[in-house]
């Protein structure tokens, strides 16, 4: 992830490669913190799974979208933020 920041400081432009590099490392630390099925981590949609609260941001998933039909809610670590 940070290499695809340099890239993006350095040159001043975004490319497909870094913007790939970039939420290819946050999907990563994503992961990290908040252990899901690959399903739910490709179905994320913003408001709905992961949404913004006065702390920072939560990842949650109702049973209808989880294979154990449990819910599923996640506080997001703020560096990740």
């Amino acid at each position: 992830m940070d290499e695809a920041w340099q890239v993006l400081r350095t040159e001043g432009q975004i490319d497909k490669d870094t913007l790939m590099t970039y939420r290819d490392g946050l999907v990563i630390a994503l992961l990290s913190n908040c252990p899901i099925r690959r399903r739910n981590i490709t179905s994320i949609m913003i408001g709905h799974n992961l949404i913004r609260q006065s702390q920072g941001y939560v990842l949650q998933f109702d049973r209808k979208e989880t294979k154990t039909s449990n819910n599923l809610l996640f506080e997001i670590h703020k560096d990740l933020t």
